[in-house]
């Protein structure tokens, strides 16, 4: 069987491929004699992972470390069915298993043997309250340029329930208008997401600090066209950076916060307030959805006015007045 290589370099950090993938795909081809088919999802597995993983840390797989595996699938998109889970699980375990034979990592197949059922119970566990989310959004020191970077992409993530590739990936020209953002979803598929008050009033102060941010990480203004921005090694704000800070002002207030919760809560308490489940999965973007891009921009200023009412974050919102008001 013939597996792609990377072309010039041994791994293709966008895409996820690795050339070591090929050789342990055809190892298990030659040595067992698995099927095309279940080789392919190996494959599609083992990409997955590796872009993933390098989108979190800024390694790749073959130095990733135990904490890692867990959190890559405390990461999947909603609950998976157990079934799904261990898939994910023998996979990881099979290519570290030929991996540390062939000298490449020292991951040991023990590492691996966490409970299924506790990885879903965690997935599974209640979101943070309002009262709590508040409490977070709150930690920023904002008389800092980077405190005033963290509140806005605090504010944005709960506003809009966006995966964080979604906002990582976002560039200033993804700015559509006041309460409107463009985002590349799951499959580069586009839509349209909204925001209320709270996040439109970060983010234009985050804009006023984006260069200095930038300057500050000895970047040029023009280095990068990312919305966020970090004073780092890289001009774009990473994952890893994202997680960090969430975990830090999580602590702050006796929180476990990851992006996934933060998705969470927004489609939560969006639910509690009272928003209909569809228009919620809408704003999601959620793949099972028969709704288009087109559907949603048609219709921007009635779901404007929706979260306006049903958004902890806003005004108008009941569930905002009655505890924050």
């Amino acid at each position: 069987m013939y597996f792609d290589k990377c072309a010039g370099s041994r791994c293709d950090e966008e895409h996820g491929w690795d050339e070591r993938f090929g050789d342990f795909l055809t190892d298990l081809q030659l040595q067992e004699g698995l099927a095309e088919s279940t080789l392919l999802v190996l494959k599609n597995q083992l990409t997955a992972f590796n872009r993933w993983v390098y989108q979190a840390t800024g390694h790749t797989w073959d130095r990733a470390v135990p904490e890692d595996f867990y959190e890559y699938l405390l990461n999947t998109e909603g609950l998976l069915e157990t079934s799904s889970l261990q898939a994910r699980r023998w996979s990881l375990k099979r290519l570290y298993s030929w991996a540390n034979d062939e000298g490449v990592t020292s991951i040991r197949n023990h590492t691996f043997d966490f409970s299924i059922r506790a990885v879903k119970q965690v997935m599974s566990e209640m979101p943070p309250s309002v009262e709590q989310i508040h409490r977070l959004l709150e930690q920023p020191d904002t008389s800092r340029k980077e405190g005033v970077r963290d509140r806005a992409i605090l504010e944005l993530l709960y506003a809009t329930g966006m995966r964080a590739a979604e906002l990582l990936s976002l560039s200033v020209f993804n700015l559509q208008s006041e309460s409107l953002l463009k985002v590349w979803g799951k499959g580069r598929k586009e839509r349209l997401v909204v925001y209320g008050e709270e996040a439109k009033y970060w983010i234009a102060k985050y804009k006023v600090v984006r260069n200095d941010l930038l300057h500050k990480g000895g970047h040029a203004a023009l280095r990068t066209n990312n919305l966020f921005v970090s004073t780092g090694k890289h001009p774009g704000y990473q994952y890893f950076e994202l997680r960090r800070m969430l975990k830090k002002y999580g602590q702050a207030c006796g929180l476990h916060v990851t992006p996934h919760r933060m998705r969470h809560a927004f489609a939560t308490h969006m639910y509690q307030a009272g928003a209909p489940l569809k228009f919620v999965q809408m704003l999601l973007g959620h793949e099972n959805l028969q709704t288009s891009t087109i559907y949603i921009a048609q219709n921007s200023k009635d779901h404007i006015n929706f979260l306006k009412h049903h958004h902890p974050r806003n005004s108008k919102s009941k569930i905002g007045r009655s505890r924050f008001g």
